[in-house]
C-alpha cells in the first residue's frame, strides 16, 4: 500500500514539472524575474503537493519527494526561484 502511495507522489511530481514545461513557452514576454518567480511558485506548488502525498515509513517518519522539486528548482530557477 505504501508503494502505491509513492508512485502517486512521482507521478504529481512529474505532472508539475510537465505542466511547467508546456506552459512556459506562453510566458515569453516575462521579464526574467519574472519568469523565475512563477517558476518557483510552480515548484513550490509542487512541493506542497508532494507534501500531501507523504508516505510514512515508520512511526513519525514520512518519505516524500519534495526534495527533488527545490533542487530543480534551484538548478534551473536560481536563487529567486528558490526563495
Amino acid at each position: 500500500m505504501p508503494w502505491q502511495v509513492l508512485i502517486g507522489n512521482v507521478a504529481a511530481v512529474a505532472l508539475v514539472i510537465s505542466v511547467w514545461m508546456h506552459l512556459h513557452y506562453k510566458f515569453y514576454r516575462l521579464s526574467k524575474v519574472q519568469a523565475e518567480l512563477g517558476f518557483g511558485l510552480m515548484m513550490g506548488l509542487g512541493a506542497v503537493l508532494s507534501m500531501l502525498l507523504s508516505v510514512e515509513v515508520d512511526s513519525g517518519y514520512y518519505l516524500d519527494l519534495r526534495s527533488t522539486l527545490l533542487a530543480v528548482s534551484a538548478v534551473y530557477g536560481g536563487p529567486l526561484a528558490v526563495l
